[in-house]
């Protein structure tokens, strides 16, 4: 996977925040706040390794299986992106 393919992943959760009204307001801007780190990141040209902001995705995916399996699904997806460009 490529960074262009992580961006895509990413602007897909954004969409797909948009389709989940059963989100907490809490919980999407969680969501919302790891989007805005990843990106941050990938603007700034920094793929070095950064295992909290996996974790982090690993553990928010954790979070939303059984209530928001499609948003999880996303945010799994996601972490693979980043671990397969070094993130």
């Amino acid at each position: 996977m490529s960074v262009q393919d992580l961006r895509h992943r990413l602007e897909s959760l954004r969409e797909r925040l948009d389709e989940q009204p059963a989100l907490a307001p809490r919980e999407r801007e969680e969501i919302r706040a790891l989007i805005d780190k990843i990106e941050d990141r990938l603007r700034t040209g920094d793929t070095t390794s950064h295992s909290g902001l996996t974790h982090g995705v690993s553990l928010s995916a954790e979070r939303f299986e059984a209530d928001h399996p499609g948003v999880a699904g996303a945010l799994r997806g996601i972490g693979v992106a980043l671990a397969n460009i070094g993130i």
